[in-house]
């Protein structure tokens, strides 16, 4: 199901009985969620409406929720966050789909999940295909519909903004919907009304680093040099500098060493969000990028990280010199007895 089939069903408020939301958009699937919420369980939520933590999901309990019916409204929506799908095979996946097979009516289920990577199936997703469940993929949108969004929450708040600034805006931002919001409402608190122009922009909005350290990172578990050399191309084309860099380093294996540790406990993505303060897409990111480390790699990459940042503060030697052979460096554990 496209993202616009799914807006018309919420507007007509015929809602079909199972869904499978997943994305890259963290704003997106949080207003898409509220809009179920707002729909299913406006009347008595503390009845009509059951979320449940996918990664410690107790299937039985599913199914109670799935077939009783709503208390008192014509709806009842019962949400399942991030369901742990290397869990769901053979046994697992016939107590899910028993759980799901007599769905009561005026209740629907919807699952959550901000790890699915883009154009790939899962177990869940084929699961609920053969349950007759509706998939949709919201992903960020491209940066010039982007623009035109940044252009009309200006404008509802009595402002303006170019199509140069709006788009120069987004790439400050690493066209993330959360921080863009977030950021334009800070301006036009600041400014009240009028244009905002890019002297403005560059005064109070900071550059975020996020889509350069999921890039670090990604490329980090997947042992990819030539996206790591990619990366760090591209900051230095920004002219980030070279002590920021070093943190981006350091933040990305601190938090692959903290989905390491959350994996090996048995945590969830949402217990690693509320822990590290990130939003639940991070967080899961984070433990899906861990989980394809080897045994002690992030421990060692953070103590390359602290070597590294002793010979920029003491070495008196080039610090892009030290970071380029700092990266290179890094892959080279996979060398050493652990093929």
């Amino acid at each position: 199901m496209t993202v616009d089939a799914l807006k018309r069903q919420l507007k007509d408020t015929n809602l079909s009985a199972l869904y499978y939301l997943c994305g890259d958009e963290q704003y997106l699937l949080d207003y898409y969620y509220g809009q179920f919420k707002k729909i299913c369980a406006d009347v008595l939520p503390e009845f009509n409406f059951i979320e449940l933590d996918g990664k410690k999901i107790d299937y039985d309990f599913l199914a109670d929720a799935a077939t009783s019916y709503p208390v008192m409204a014509e709806r009842k929506l019962v949400a399942i966050m991030d369901l742990d799908t290397s869990g769901l095979k053979g046994n697992n996946e016939k107590k899910l789909a028993a759980a799901l097979s007599d769905i009561a009516p005026g209740v629907t289920v919807l699952f959550i999940d901000h790890a699915k990577e883009g154009g790939k199936t899962n177990a869940l997703d084929s699961a609920l295909k053969k349950l007759g469940g509706e998939t949709v993929r919201v992903d960020r949108p491209k940066p010039e519909k982007l623009q035109v969004w940044v252009q009309e929450l200006a404008s509802k708040s009595n402002c303006e903004i170019s199509g140069s600034d709006a788009a120069y805006l987004v790439e400050l931002t690493g066209g993330s919907m959360l921080a863009l919001k977030n950021e334009l409402h800070k301006i036009c608190a600041f400014l009240q009304a009028g244009e905002i122009d890019r002297n403005l922009i560059d005064k109070m909005v900071s550059p975020t680093e996020d889509a350069s350290w999921f890039a670090i990172s990604g490329a980090i578990s997947e042992h990819d040099f030539e996206a790591l050399m990619d990366a760090l191309k591209l900051l230095y084309q920004q002219n980030v500098d070279d002590t920021v860099i070093a943190g981006m380093f350091y933040r990305a294996y601190t938090d692959l060493w903290r989905g390491e540790t959350a994996l090996k406990e048995g945590k969830s993505s949402a217990e690693l969000a509320a822990v590290c303060g990130i939003s639940p897409y991070a967080a899961a990111r984070i433990m899906r990028s861990a989980s394809k480390l080897m045994e002690g790699e992030a421990l060692d990459g953070l103590r390359k990280c602290r070597e590294l940042d002793q010979k920029i503060k003491t070495s008196g030697l080039n610090k892009k010199d030290l970071i380029y052979s700092f990266a290179a460096g890094l892959l080279a554990f996979q060398m050493k007895d652990h093929e």
